[in-house]
């Protein structure tokens, strides 16, 4: 499954969004919308690791 953020025109992308915020909400009321994009980014950066992939070497 392939993820992304931009849309690029998509409404599936969108509406998943919109079910994963609404659900991170209910968890977190006090959570905003740009604390839950920069923490999905940041999960969804390492998941090829996560799946098995090569580490990442560097910084991040």
């Amino acid at each position: 499954m392939h993820f992304q953020l931009g849309g690029k025109g998509t409404e599936e992308g969108t509406l998943m969004q919109d079910c994963m915020f609404a659900a991170a909400h209910k968890f977190d009321r006090k959570l905003t919308e740009l604390q839950y994009r920069g923490a999905l980014q940041k999960w969804l950066r390492y998941a090829p690791e996560r799946s098995g992939g090569v580490p990442r070497k560097g910084k991040d």
